[in-house]
């Protein structure tokens, strides 16, 4: 009796290099070291105490806001230096928020001229002080408020919120204050009537300050 072969197994062997789904290894999930979370970590924790040390406040109670002390440089015909007390300020000009050229002394009265700047608590402070030593000495003293370091528009804002009166102009560079003995905000220097410095103060003046500063200045 004839018996039949069983039909050949067509199924394809599973080949070496194309293992089945059962034999595959997991993928392989993409890891973050430990070290590079910490590198990342230690990075932004020194961004972040960068900033606080950048701007941070002066100490408390300080008027004093501290500007790089830049070795100071001719401007305009003032030698600078810190002791700027007993030059003139005789053909000195500023820049004006129109762009022009304005004397630093315009005319034979005193003059008292005031660094700012938006940034700085103690100028905004101060502003609105002067303004009043302005209107209770019109004819006698012209106070000329210069705004340093900043572009136009942010000291044409401040301008407008402290409501100030007085000449206003700019120090875009920096050059005037320096060469005027500044090396913080606000600054503020008494011009006597002929022109020459009387006297310098770093720092903010209060309405008794300011009436004690001019003085020397009104005494004529």
């Amino acid at each position: 009796m004839e018996t039949t072969p069983p039909p050949p197994d067509t199924t394809p062997a599973a080949s070496p290099a194309d293992p089945g789904p059962e034999s595959r290894p997991p993928a392989r999930r993409r890891t973050v070291s430990r070290t590079t979370i910490a590198l990342v970590a230690a990075v932004s924790v020194l961004l972040a105490i960068g900033i606080v040390l950048t701007f941070r406040p002066a100490s408390p109670g300080s008027d004093v806001i501290k500007l790089n002390p830049d070795a100071t440089e001719p401007f305009n015909g003032l030698t600078g230096g810190t002791d700027v007390v007993g030059q003139s300020v005789h053909g000195v000009t500023y820049l004006t928020f129109d762009g022009d050229q304005a004397a630093l002394h315009p005319g034979d009265s005193p003059v008292l001229i005031n660094f700012w700047s938006s940034t700085c608590a103690p100028c905004i402070k101060e502003m609105p002080d002067l303004e009043a030593a302005q209107q209770a000495h019109v004819g006698e003293l012209t106070i000329i408020g210069i705004d340093h370091l900043e572009v136009p528009e942010l000291g044409l804002d401040m301008i407008r919120r402290t409501g100030v009166t007085y000449s206003v102009g700019r120090d875009p560079r920096g050059t005037l204050l320096r060469s005027i003995g500044g090396n913080a905000l606000p600054y503020s220097v008494l011009v006597g009537s002929d022109g020459t410095i009387l006297a310098t103060h770093a720092g903010q003046l209060d309405a008794a300050g300011i009436e004690a500063f001019i003085a020397p200045a009104l005494v004529n």
